[in-house]
This record gives structure tokens, sequence and C-alpha cells, in this order.
């Protein structure tokens, strides 16, 4: 719970659309209790107390696990985000949700935007890296 004090998200409001660094993400627990995960910020995201650039990105691999069930067979989704300094987060699907987002049965979406957002800002950086490592050699 030590990183619920240092989320700098603000409390949404279902009239105004949240600012991009007021997004939060995390695990909703027993339906009721929201533990922050993601706290997203213009350059970058906080994760368990500290600061990440979105140049701090590393691998992020999205799997999919079996779960049987009578008759048929579910499918969760995963992903693993791999950050610089060693350190690896898992997400499950099932799990994340978007801070102020409505308690809904089905697929939560929130997975897909986060999943979709750092891998984005993980290309956009290596995107980046590429034109600087093409001006230097020209």
């Amino acid at each position: 719970m030590r990183l619920a004090a240092q989320c700098h998200c603000a409390p949404v409001n279902a009239d105004v659309m949240p600012r991009f660094d007021d997004v939060c993400y995390g695990h909703r627990v027993l339906w009721f209790f929201f533990t922050p995960l993601f706290a997203l910020t213009g350059d970058g995201f906080d994760h368990d107390g500290r600061h990440y650039l979105w140049s701090d990105l590393g691998i992020i691999r999205v799997t999919q696990v079996p779960f049987p069930a009578k008759n048929t067979t579910i499918y969760f989704g995963r992903a693993d985000i791999h950050l610089s300094d060693g350190r690896a987060v898992r997400l499950r699907a099932e799990d994340v949700v978007k801070r102020g987002a409505l308690v809904a049965r089905g697929y939560p979406s929130a997975f897909d935007e986060i999943v979709s957002l750092l891998q984005e800002k993980r290309r956009a950086h290596l995107k980046d890296m590429e034109a600087k490592r093409r001006d230097v050699a020209a």
C-alpha cells in the first residue's frame, strides 16, 4: 500500500476528460479497493515508488494463458513489461482497471489500453533513437 500515498492520480470527474498525467492504472481488490500500479506522467510513468522515463521501457511481451472451463477453454491475457533497471512487471488482463472507471462485467479494456500505450511509447523511443543514429552517421 506504499504506492497508494505516492500515486499522483486525482479523482476522475465524470464530466471532465482526464488529462494525460491524471490517468492511473492499477488492480481492483474485492471489487472495491483500488491499488495503483502505473501513474502516467508527461515524460514517463510512476511504478512502485519510482519514476521511469519512456526510454526505460524494455521488451513488452503479451501472451494468452488458457484456463479450462466447463466444455470450453477461456484465454486470459498476460503482459510482461521489462524495465531498464532489470525489474519486470506482470499484468493480468482480468485484474487491471483504470482509476475512476466503472466496474463492468466482461473483458476489461484497461489492459489493452495500458499495453498499447506502453508499446506505442516504446516504438516512438526506438524510432527517435534510430533517427539520432542516422544523424550522427551522416
